[in-house]
């Protein structure tokens, strides 16, 4: 949970369970406008992407 000295987080009981949750300020903006625009639609984009290898797999899956 990267719990530190300051963290702001909320302990309630669900049941049995005891449930720790921390809430995380997420900050995209250091992302927005980062990519190159090529000119392709998300659904172009996407489909470009799918069955790619990615690091953990040898090759991507075949259909």
């Amino acid at each position: 949970m990267g719990l530190k000295p300051g963290s702001n987080f909320q302990i309630s009981l669900d049941g049995q369970r005891l449930v720790i949750e921390k809430k995380v300020a997420l900050d995209l903006s250091r992302w927005v406008g980062k990519a190159v625009d090529d000119g392709l639609s998300h659904d172009e984009a996407l489909s470009e992407l799918r069955d790619r290898a990615v690091p953990w797999q040898a090759e991507p899956k075949k259909p």
